[in-house]
């Protein structure tokens, strides 16, 4: 058996973060801002060094993989790495305090994408692509956890979704030891080429369709990461155009469906997609949007009915289903297209809609935010169960007639997840209410911070709100906040859970 050494995940992440620096380093030599390629090298170069010395010193040490381990050591890089990439933004951007920095990379980090930098703002490209940068290890780090929740409870997470039935015992095509038994380091460099060929080919695609390399970049890392990063152009303002957006959204179904993102291990075939329940509800929810979008829309577009109607009906169409699926995984890119039809914002109906969609979030195991696809589909079938016993408690029911593999196996940590989401929604909305917040901003933000869904501020409030304008209470419990939507509130859960700290 080849010799594998044991690292520390932790002090690999920092060395990849220290080693992300010298991208925008490059960029901001390629502009001739020396100050800022220096800054980003030097830091980069410190942190890198520091990562490899922790990593050799602890070297070996780390024993057969665990849950507790990997919770406890995923928990600590979501506290620990903001602070090494909030450094360059720190000394870079002279109006950032040190909270402020931290906000900033904590926010991308979490894949969240509220920023205190406002479009109006001259920042250094080399910023822009570092938040970009950050938001897409991010992204990375949570494919991580996803592979460690599917090492110890399956493939089928969670609820033994029917969609599959995967041994649990498949072997990776990259040594000897299966799927389940890899540590942290190993997961992550089996899901890094993936990721970034990914990445690459979205990039790509991109920048032929017209758009800029560094805004390409930007929307590719975003997408993939669903962080809903831009640079100094809105994503619905890109070059591309609406092959772009339609290129974009085909890699955000990755944050639909976790069988895209762990494909090549589990060889899923199509059956496998039409039979997925999360795949299914989506397409339900998409269409339910759009019906209600076009309805509500009806009147501006009979008032333009021209001989281009049907054009228009078409644009009209797409821009509702590429934005109700960006904000569904939590990404929150707007199309160019969304109600292209109304010639002034829109109020009322749609930013409802951006509400239900970020808190109906994505696939379980991917990176979209939210309460997730497959556990509102086990809360409802639950729900419709329980209200059938009330009105027939003596009815006899064929087993087949329940899908009971998901409801007896996961609806006891659907609605206690349940419950817990809107909690945490309800104890930010009060302390943003206490640091003064109105309303209407504080349960926005409260919920796109719990759903890590940054755009939503900005298009849900129209301008009216400005995270830069929040004091620093409410920057360090949006921050918080932040960091408990990301880990989606299950680590909490098991480390405030008895079984969690038995010797597995």
């Amino acid at each position: 058996m080849p010799f594998r050494p044991k690292l520390s995940f932790i002090s690999l992440s920092i060395v990849v973060s220290g080693v992300t620096m010298f991208a925008p380093a490059f960029l901001a030599l390629l502009h001739d801002d020396h100050e800022t390629s220096q800054v980003f090298f030097y830091q980069g170069l410190l942190i890198a060094l520091f990562g490899t010395f922790l990593g050799i010193a602890t070297l070996n040490r780390s024993s057969r993989p665990s849950l507790r381990r990997d919770m406890i050591e995923l928990t600590s890089i979501f506290l620990v790495i903001p602070i090494l990439f909030a450094t360059p933004l720190y000394t870079l951007i002279n109006d950032f305090s040190v909270l402020d920095s931290y906000f900033e990379a904590v926010s991308s980090f979490t894949t969240t994408g509220a920023s205190l930098i406002t479009i109006n703002d001259e920042v250094s490209p080399a910023i822009h692509l570092w938040r970009a940068l950050v938001g897409w290890v991010g992204g990375l780090v949570m494919w991580v956890a996803a592979a460690t929740i599917i090492q110890h409870f399956g493939f089928n997470i969670f609820y033994r979704s029917q969609s599959m039935s995967v041994p649990t015992s498949t072997s990776s095509q990259l040594g000897d030891i299966t799927f389940q038994e890899q540590p942290l380091y190993w997961k992550f460099s089996i899901l890094l080429p993936y990721y970034l060929g990914l990445t690459l080919i979205l990039w790509i695609a991109l920048f032929v369709l017209g758009s800029t390399g560094l805004d390409s970049l930007i929307f590719a890392m975003s997408t993939l990461s669903t962080s809903g990063i831009f640079g100094d152009t809105p994503f619905f303002a890109s070059s591309a155009g609406i092959w772009g957006e339609m290129i974009v959204g085909l890699f955000l179904l990755l944050g639909i469906t976790r069988l895209l993102i762990f494909y090549w291990w589990y060889k899923p075939i199509l059956k496998d997609f039409y039979n997925d329940l999360e795949v299914r509800l989506a397409f339900k929810i998409v269409v339910l949007v759009l019906v209600g979008a076009l309805v509500y829309d009806w009147q501006h577009l009979v008032q333009r009915y021209n001989e281009d109607s049907i054009l228009l009906i078409l644009k009209n169409c797409w821009g509702i289903i590429f934005t109700a699926v960006s904000f569904l995984t939590t990404t929150g890119f707007e199309s160019a297209y969304w109600f292209a039809a109304s010639d002034n914002l829109v109020n009322g109906f749609p930013q409802l809609v951006l509400l239900s969609l970020v808190i109906i979030g994505g696939g379980v195991a991917t990176n979209a935010g939210g309460l997730k696809l497959l556990r509102l589909h086990i809360l409802f079938e639950n729900v419709t169960r329980e209200m059938f016993h009330l009105l027939y408690p003596s009815a006899v029911v064929h087993k087949k007639t329940w899908n009971l593999r998901n409801i007896d196996s996961g609806w006891e940590e659907a609605w206690l997840i349940f419950a817990m989401f809107f909690l945490t929604i309800v104890i930010l909305f009060l302390c943003l209410v206490f640091a003064g917040l109105d309303f209407e901003s504080a349960l926005t933000v409260s919920m796109a911070v719990i759903t890590t869904t940054g755009p939503l501020v900005e298009t849900s409030l129209a301008g009216s709100f400005s995270f830069s304008d929040l004091d620093n209470f409410s920057k360090t419990v949006i921050s918080a906040g932040m960091i408990v939507g990301r880990l989606e509130i299950v680590l909490i859960m098991f480390f405030l859970g008895r079984d969690s700290w038995k010797r597995n």
